[in-house]
């Protein structure tokens, strides 16, 4: 796209058929693009339900995490909670709404 938009910047340094040939390049390329970014929003919002709330909210709900982050969804609802009576009021134990890491699980 570079390349052809420089040769359609300086149109009379190069021969037409080379400038007509850089104009589809050019124009396909732009609607190749242009679906790109319709289909990356598409994605990260209706395809995958929860996906925008986590970009929004940065949090996710269980069922989100499990289908996403399964070895990080196992690991924050497995772990074990201190007994009642010595756990703190304000500490609450992990769970999915929080934000699981970077990467897949």
């Amino acid at each position: 796209v570079l390349l052809s938009g420089l040769i359609l910047w300086f149109p009379r340094s190069f021969p037409q058929i080379l400038r007509e040939f850089c104009y589809l390049i050019h124009d396909v390329t732009f609607i190749l693009f242009a679906m790109a970014i319709v289909w990356h929003i598409y994605l990260g919002t209706s395809a995958e339900p929860g996906t925008f709330r986590s970009m929004t909210r940065g949090t996710v709900t269980p069922k989100w995490a499990r289908l996403h982050h399964p070895k990080w969804y196992r690991e924050v609802t497995e772990k074990k909670t201190p007994p009642a009576h010595h756990a703190p009021a304000h500490h609450a134990p992990a769970h999915p709404h929080h934000q699981p890491p970077h990467g897949h699980g």
